[in-house]
């Protein structure tokens, strides 16, 4: 395990000085200042959360990932908690723990923003650092809260079908955006949707206008409001 707190995407940056970022200096995040870093969250602290100001950053996962391997061998912190499902979490704490099949496939059906290269190479750190400290492993834990899944919408689209056949095309239409949202989220879908029908409406609109006619309904303004 030599080396294990190193950089593996060259430097990070970050602010220092004054608050204005007009007049901040920007320095390279350097392993000296991870080092001290890490030292002053974990001299008080048991529980130590570490959040982003924006999510699929690689410079941002970074420096959680060098933060968090410090954290490991130097002061002795052995929990990961992911703001994911207990269930998810599981698989990846039997990938740390036991090593059975791949981190890429630990991940399969994770939230997508853990499923990352990145993400990937922090959980085969970890089980490389468990099969040298058996007796004293890193365990990964989930503490996102129970919330719906595909199957849950399933049986209340199945239940409408029978009790209320009438009404199961209108309950469907509103629950599948949601029921996919775990594979696409629900904005990107509801985006996708009006971009396609101001596609298709801005046609007949751009010819009425030519022909000095321009008729209201061709003109999609109150999807776009549906959409923000």
């Amino acid at each position: 395990m030599e080396n294990d707190t190193a950089a593996p995407q060259g430097s990070f940056t970050f602010r220092i000085g004054a608050l204005d970022p007009q007049q901040a200096d920007a320095l390279p995040l350097s392993a000296a200042t991870l080092d001290e870093l890490a030292e002053r969250i974990a001299t008080t602290a048991t529980v130590i959360g570490i959040g982003e100001s924006t999510r699929f950053s690689r410079e941002t996962f970074g420096v959680r990932d060098q933060l968090f391997r410090r954290l490991v061998r130097r002061h002795g912190f052995r929990a990961l908690a992911i703001q994911d499902s207990a269930g998810v979490a599981a698989r990846l704490d039997r990938y740390v723990q036991a090593g059975k099949g791949s981190a890429e496939s630990a991940l399969d059906g994770a939230w997508r923003p853990w499923r990352t290269a990145e993400m990937a190479a922090t959980l085969e750190w970890i089980r490389a650092f468990n099969r040298d400290h058996p007796h004293d492993p890193v365990r990964i834990f989930g503490v996102k809260p129970v919330q719906a899944q595909p199957r849950d919408y399933d049986a209340v689209r199945d239940h409408v079908r029978e009790s209320a056949p009438e009404r199961w095309a209108e309950v469907a239409s509103h629950l599948e955006p949601i029921r996919t949202a775990h594979h696409t989220d629900e904005h990107v879908q509801r985006a996708r949707e009006c971009t396609r029908g101001a596609r298709s409406s801005t046609m007949p609109a751009m010819r009425s206008r030519s022909s000095g006619r321009c008729p209201p309904s061709t003109v999609p303004t109150t999807s776009w409001r549906a959409c923000v």
